[in-house]
């Protein structure tokens, strides 16, 4: 078992997710509660030196004012709930925060910016500024425009995107439970797991519980973002917001909550981490099984050589996926040659790329710098 108070004595910069119970009761904003968890901000900040909040509760404490506790289940209404939410909670910490002299600033993010290579980075960028100038973001999924976000999102994932985004040490999930429980809904073999090391088809299952009436996420949200950062290098801890001192427990090492420990693999640059979750796809290369096996086992760059088929319109510089003979995503990578070029060049030799298109860019189609692969 991890030393804990050692492994948190390391943590330089962290992300601290706010769950909406933590924040709500029956999804009204509570002050009381909100109290508490500025408190754990506060104590947080003590320990380490760069600290970004994700925070949920902005639709539920927008829908109470529109609705009075009933739960918007239109698009529009949960867009215009989240309008007059954001407001609120940001009114909240900027004020309780301040009275601990800490400045905070809002970032509002959707799928669109973090799957633009130019927004991703000027996002990072940002963060990074502020940063500098002690001030702690607060990040949000901007819900009043971002209908997919709203529809099929969690904060839960956001807020392991963001960890990526920042390169932080560690993710902590502040929810309304323990941590990770084994036979949840059977009391007498209920079993809170202080530590995983690896997300098993049994954990899986056991993640399928559903979320509450006012929250989006729920166990398997928060097991994505257990996958995320753990495919990143980057630890994550599940623990209970409602317990007073929470975060001095964590950090002075006692057995709280579930500790999930990353993977052997580690995507340490910045740009593959943004291929491997954020870029979208605009097409597919389906290759042959030598090309697999140089990808996968050597590490080496796509040659047109491998290439058997291309499927879907795209252009120099998007991302493709990789694609085996039997149909498996083999990997993602960014494409040196559009769909037609890609077309007329497959299966050729890349001294023969000039001849056939009477220029050449580069002699691969993706170079292993912006490949990423998907299949072990």
């Amino acid at each position: 078992m991890t030393d804990r108070k050692a492994f948190f004595s390391k943590m330089n910069r962290v992300v601290l997710k706010i769950g909406t119970n933590l924040l709500s009761e029956q999804g009204e904003i509570s002050i009381l509660k909100f109290k508490k968890v500025v408190q754990e901000i506060v104590s947080l900040k003590g320990y380490v030196k760069d600290l970004v909040v994700v925070t949920s509760g902005a639709i539920g404490a927008g829908c109470t004012q529109i609705l009075k506790k009933n739960k918007p289940m239109t698009i529009p209404l949960k867009q215009a709930s989240a309008s007059i939410g954001q407001v609120i909670i940001m009114k909240h910490y900027m004020e309780l925060l301040a009275e601990h002299d800490l400045l905070v600033s809002q970032i509002l993010l959707t799928d669109g910016v973090l799957k633009d290579r130019d927004r991703y980075v000027n996002a990072k960028n940002t963060l990074t500024t502020l940063f500098q100038y002690n001030v702690i973001p607060i990040v949000n999924e901007n819900d009043t425009v971002a209908v997919d976000e709203i529809k099929f999102g969690e904060n839960d994932t956001l807020a392991a995107l963001v960890t990526s985004l920042v390169d932080a040490d560690l993710l902590i999930l502040l929810s309304d439970v323990d941590g990770f429980y084994l036979h949840y809904n059977e009391p007498d073999k209920r079993e809170r797991m202080s530590e995983i090391t690896e997300i098993t088809s049994e954990i899986e299952e056991e993640a399928k519980s559903p979320g509450s009436l006012f929250s989006t996420g729920g166990m398997k949200s928060k097991l994505t973002a257990a996958k995320v950062t753990s495919h990143h290098g980057i630890p994550l801890v599940i623990a209970n917001g409602n317990k007073g001192g929470i975060i001095q427990k964590l950090f002075d090492g006692e057995n709280e909550g579930t500790l999930f420990l990353p993977s052997k693999v580690d995507l340490s640059k910045n740009r593959k981490r943004w291929i491997h979750l954020n870029s979208r796809a605009k097409g597919k290369l389906y290759i042959d099984d030598n090309a697999v096996k140089a990808l996968v086992e050597g590490n080496k760059s796509l040659l047109p050589k491998g290439i058997i088929r291309v499927e879907g319109t795209f252009h120099n510089y998007d991302t493709v996926e990789i694609v085996d003979p039997a149909g498996q995503i083999v990997a993602k990578g960014i494409t040196n040659y559009n769909h037609q070029e890609v077309s007329k060049i497959l299966g050729a030799h890349s001294s023969d790329i000039e001849k056939i298109l009477g220029y050449r860019y580069y002699d691969f189609v993706v170079r292993n710098d912006n490949l990423v692969i998907l299949k072990n």
